[in-house]
């Protein structure tokens, strides 16, 4: 070959290795772009999925039942006897058994419930009856001084 062939060919050579320079730092961007968007992509979905599981844990039927049991201070059992009572009905809205007393009359209920009749009475009491203020028994109890007869002497 000949010098001037020679030039040319390395000329030629150095500009292909510039292209592929150039190629690699295009796919380089590629391949960032395509990350950024797969994680922007992964954070629009768990965001989506976070506000359906808010939306359903907390704005249901299912969700103001939980909050009403754990308001009350029910038992594990006690929050299974009201959903037992609450399929016996085919209540869709299981938070009704909060609302409605004649719903948990023990006699009201099938022979299924006839072994926890008195379980179902606390639980019916607890959950309707208005509790009794702390200082009324304390008041019953004790006479005031402007009742009790003073003796002057």
């Amino acid at each position: 070959m000949t010098q001037a062939s020679s030039g040319l060919v390395e000329r030629q050579r150095s500009l292909l290795v510039a292209a592929d320079a150039r190629l690699s730092n295009a796919e380089t961007v590629a391949y960032l772009i395509v990350v950024v968007g797969a994680i922007i992509l992964v954070g629009v979905a768990i965001w989506v999925i976070n506000r359906l599981v808010h939306r359903w844990r907390y704005n249901s039927h299912a969700g103001l039942y939980r909050a009403l049991c754990q308001a009350h201070h029910l038992s594990r059992a006690q929050r299974s006897l009201l959903t037992q009572v609450a399929r016996y009905h085919g209540l869709a809205r299981p938070g009704r058994l909060f609302t409605d007393p004649r719903l948990l009359d023990p006699g009201r209920l099938a022979k299924a419930f006839s072994a926890r009749r008195s379980e179902l009475a606390r639980l019916r009491t607890q959950l309707f009856e208005e509790p009794k203020p702390e200082g009324d028994a304390a008041t019953a109890e004790t006479p005031s001084a402007e009742a009790t007869p003073q003796a002057s002497g």
